[in-house]
């Protein structure tokens, strides 16, 4: 089973598409220090209609949609 992830929407590409950013705190390796890490993704909300940015969503990797697609949204929170 794919590895379910939480993240905030960023920007609305489309009916079909929104950018979604994962923040998360990483230790570094050599200073001990913890330090802020976000990655952004292009996830597919077919059947997800309203979305707009700020919105909390979860989402899961599934077969490539498009060039740069292959998440999918799960829920919406």
């Amino acid at each position: 089973m794919a590895k379910e992830l939480n993240g905030s929407v960023v920007s609305v590409i489309d009916e079909y598409s929104v950018i979604v950013v994962v923040n998360s705190k990483v230790k570094h390796p050599l200073y001990k220090k913890y330090v802020s890490r976000s990655q952004r993704f292009a996830v597919d909300c077919s059947g997800f209609s309203g979305l707009v940015p700020g919105m909390a969503v979860s989402f899961v990797s599934c077969r490539p949609v498009s060039k740069t697609k292959a998440h999918r949204v799960v829920s919406v929170s």
